[in-house]
């Protein structure tokens, strides 16, 4: 087994002899108490995974005054629906830019250099 904090490798006790850590001593992550949480003022990170769905949901909680307050952050497990709308979205936002935007842009420099060289002519 491999320490945590270092990544040696640990005893037969748990202990790892690079860093000193004592893998029983430390343990692993520990889900606090309603009194803990109550009095604990940093961030807290909550996660789960939903099977049906296919997706990670991710909670971050800070303390704020008396309540909790937070966001949270799921991602996709890549439904195809999901999928065909992101595809559907890129596609949309490319036709705008190279059919619509970039001919518009385009247009208004050509005008612009057509204007100043006639406007340079006839001055």
């Amino acid at each position: 087994m491999r320490c945590e904090r270092c990544g040696a490798e640990l005893s037969e006790e748990g202990r790892c002899m690079a860093c000193g850590a004592d893998d029983a001593a430390e343990g692993r992550v520990q889900v606090l108490s309603r009194a803990e949480r109550n009095a604990y003022t940093g961030i807290t990170i909550d996660e789960g995974m939903d099977e049906d769905a296919g997706r990670t949901d991710i909670r971050f909680e800070r303390k704020q005054g008396k309540n909790w307050g937070g966001f949270s952050y799921m991602t996709s497990g890549g439904s195809w629906q999901g999928n065909l709308t992101l595809i559907l979205g890129v596609a949309a936002v490319l036709f705008f830019v190279f059919f619509i935007a970039l001919p518009v842009a385009i247009a208004a420099v050509v005008f612009s250099v057509v204007s100043w060289f006639l406007y340079r002519l006839l001055h």
